[in-house]
């Protein structure tokens, strides 16, 4: 999807662990201040729903693949990668490269100089991402 979905994703990601409402709340809340199509907004909401639920897998790897304390990273590069990598892993809607292309231009945007970590750590994820998947899952 384009990079308005993205970026209407990281926002409701970010609202969701920055407050104490519901995720649906602020899902409807913040649908409903754009025009989107249908399938933007199937895609935003599988995207968000995934993110939250895979959240502690995903945290998981990128604190192997990160070098230093994950717990400091900027939350928004956190949800970046959180969502990248549920993307990746769970959305056939695009390529890899094309997820990594558009979560570097979305993190230019959000916190320009952070994109050089989320491109390196999307890479070393794709790289590795067979190496990764729990035992049992199926390989790409």
């Amino acid at each position: 999807m384009n990079l308005k979905t993205r970026k209407i994703s990281l926002s409701i990601l970010d609202s969701v662990f920055s407050s104490n409402l519901f995720v649906d709340t602020l899902l409807s809340n913040k649908l409903s201040s754009y025009t989107l199509s249908s399938s933007e907004t199937k895609f935003i909401t599988n995207l968000v729903y995934g993110t939250i639920r895979l959240m502690g897998k995903n945290d998981f790897i990128l604190s192997n693949l990160y070098h230093g304390d994950y717990s400091k990273l900027n939350n928004k590069i956190k949800n970046i990668l959180r969502f990248s990598i549920y993307q990746i892993d769970n959305v056939n809607s695009s390529p890899d490269y094309a997820t990594l292309q558009s979560s570097v231009d979305l993190a230019k945007r959000v916190i320009y100089g952070q994109h050089k970590l989320v491109n390196a750590m999307l890479r070393k994820y794709i790289d590795r991402q067979n190496d990764l998947k729990p035992f049992g899952a199926k390989a790409r």
